[in-house]
């Protein structure tokens, strides 16, 4: 250190630094400085340390260092049924359910941020499926996690789902706590918009109505609006099933994504969830509007959906579309795992995907997805600091070539030293900093038999 050196508040150390950052993708030895929650310096070591001190300092010891991990549409609930895998949804709407209270969704919250941190995942959206929002807020909240919520079931017209795919709807109970009514909906989501008040709100709030033919067009209209009014991503799923979509099509006379065209919803903070079923012309409409698109490729594994339709995903990526990669449900997998499935997909289609690619739709694209690529999604100066620390371990995690290569494709395999959110170390040597982990895991399995034994199971 010397005289003119400028004090912050962490410098992050001896990292092999994955950026995310086009600009500066790799540094095999390098530094982050942070000062108030912001990336203000990233380069060698040598440079950081001669204009930066810091009283905490931290020694990444070689490992990976990289920007947090981003899932952009992810059914937290779905945690509470991990293993039962997917016919469970058909047996009692689990993704969904409708019996929860602020107990269940609390512990369950809490306990599942905790394996997020530990997969390296700094951010995630909840796309409208927990009815709970200020319970599962807070929870998230208290452990350092950040997240998008959205508004419960924002719907107002369900004959598509009805006559295509009635699971999709969740049941009769579901409609008791979120009618289809474009009045509910819309003040739902605007309740959600309020807490975007405080900038430095780790939850904050977007615009996610549950789509798949579920809204009319004047909801739509409205919600999209509502969006642009409060500068926020407007998100709904569309085309994850082709059934849903070609009656959609029929009824309307044209696509969904022609639809949303002509009523002027496109745009680059606009995002599509699935979009599995689209055709080349939809493509080319999202390419020309700047859309942006969530791709849940286990879903499309698992189901088979891409020998039945045209796999658009991998396409619209090499054209400039931002493509988030997304768990979707954890009903039968763990977060993280989409990043091996859309490896092997893209393999399937001769489309082969990089690492870096992958990498890519896990952190900067995922962040755009969120209409969030100027705050986070890499480790640039100017941005949020939230940063990842892999542990080190066995010669598995210790990359030999690329190392985005690596942290892109199997970086949920590599254990997690040190997460660092907002600027804050919310997890160090694998444990969290701000809750106790055991407490929250007990508590999360009570609540978990409470509401599997409401669910019928």
């Amino acid at each position: 250190m010397n005289a003119a050196s400028k004090t912050v508040d962490l410098i992050v150390r001896a990292g092999y630094l994955v950026t995310s950052d086009p600009d500066l993708p790799v540094l095999p030895s390098g530094a982050v400085a942070v000062a108030d929650g912001e990336i203000v310096a990233v380069g060698t070591d040598e440079a950081v340390e001669r204009d930066y001190a810091a009283a905490d300092v931290i020694d990444a010891k070689g490992a990976l260092v990289h920007a947090g991990f981003i899932d952009p549409h992810l059914h937290l609930l779905s945690a509470t049924f991990h293993s039962f895998g997917l016919d469970a949804l058909a047996k009692s709407c689990p993704t969904y359910s409708d019996k929860t209270d602020d107990e269940i969704t609390a512990a369950i919250t809490r306990a599942f941020s905790i394996a997020m941190l530990r997969k390296g995942y700094t951010l995630f959206a909840e796309p409208g499926t927990v009815f709970e929002t200020d319970a599962m807020a807070e929870a998230i909240a208290g452990c350092g996690m950040r997240a998008l919520v959205a508004a419960p079931f924002a719907w107002d017209e369900l004959s598509v789902i009805w006559a295509a795919a009635p699971a999709l709807v969740g049941g009769r109970a579901i409609l008791d706590r979120a009618p289809a009514d474009f009045d509910r909906s819309m003040a739902a989501c605007e309740r959600e918009l309020k807490r975007n008040s405080d900038p430095r709100a780790l939850v904050r709030g977007f615009v996610c109505i549950y789509g798949e033919g579920s809204a009319s067009e004047e909801l739509m209209v409205a919600a999209k609006k509502l969006a642009r009014n409060h500068g926020v991503v407007f998100n709904e799923h569309l085309g994850y099933l082709t059934a849903t979509y070609a009656l959609e099509r029929k009824k309307f006379g044209m696509s969904g994504v022609r639809r949303l065209l002509q009523l002027d919803l496109l745009d680059n903070l606009t995002t599509l969830t699935h979009l599995n079923a689209i055709s080349a012309a939809d493509a080319d409409i999202l390419v020309a509007e700047g859309a942006n698109v969530i791709w849940c490729p286990l879903n499309v594994l698992q189901r088979a959906l891409f020998l039945a339709s045209e796999s658009q995903h991998i396409g619209l990526f090499g054209r400039g579309t931002a493509i988030g990669l997304a768990v979707d449900t954890t009903l039968s997998f763990l977060p993280g795992t989409p990043a091996l499935a859309a490896s092997l997909l893209s393999g399937t289609l001769q489309q082969p995907l990089s690492g870096a690619d992958i990498l890519c739709m896990q952190t900067l694209d995922a962040a755009r997805c969120l209409g969030l690529d100027a705050q986070m999604g890499s480790l640039t100066v100017g941005k949020r600091a939230d940063i990842v620390i892999r542990a080190i371990g066995d010669i598995m995690q210790t990359p030999a070539g690329t190392p985005d290569n690596l942290l892109g494709i199997s970086g949920s395999t590599i254990p997690v030293d040190t997460v660092i959110i907002d600027g804050r170390v919310v997890m160090r040597h694998g444990r969290a900093t701000l809750v106790d982990e055991s407490a929250i895991l007990s508590e999360a399995v009570e609540q978990r038999k409470r509401l599997l034994e409401r669910a019928g199971f």
